[in-house]
């Protein structure tokens, strides 16, 4: 070892910063070629990112286009009727019609009643209240309904 710094410290002043400018080079480069790969790295994860960001954003704005048209248009919706509720699993007793909608009263089997509030629905009518109750060995099923409202 004291040989290697003997023989350095002979060197001329002259050959010695040569040596040492071209180590700083050498380690300029190397430093620079690690920074370069970083930086196209960071660019490519950029512009990675950057493509994700559109397409999520294009996601979203179908999301947003899909939740915002009706699934049915208003011209799509069935004419409400009460006399469409007369079918051989149900029997219409009485219909009062009102402004907002009106009540019907219905004597239903069982099984025609979960469908009924499909096809009210489908007919732009909401139940805001409904009764159901055993009338000897029939169902009674009172129902108060609403026009569905745009707005």
């Amino acid at each position: 070892m004291k040989t290697l710094c003997d023989s350095w410290l002979a060197q001329s002043p002259r050959f010695r910063l040569i040596c040492c400018c071209g180590w700083m080079l050498g380690l300029l480069i190397v430093v620079m070629l690690c920074l370069s790969t970083t930086a196209q790295k960071r660019v490519m994860q950029q512009e990675a990112l950057n493509q994700q960001h559109a397409a999520i954003q294009a996601q979203w704005r179908n999301l947003y286009l899909l939740a915002a048209s009706p699934e049915k248009p208003e011209e799509m919706l069935i004419p409400f009727s009460p006399l469409l509720f007369q079918t051989p699993l149900a029997r219409l007793i009485h219909w009062q019609p009102s402004a907002q909608g009106g009540e019907m009263t219905l004597k239903p089997d069982w099984d025609a009643i979960p469908p009924m509030f499909d096809q009210l629905a489908e007919q732009g009518m909401n139940v805001s209240r409904f009764s159901l109750c055993a009338e000897g060995a029939e169902l009674l099923l009172t129902l108060q309904l609403e026009r569905l409202n745009d707005g």
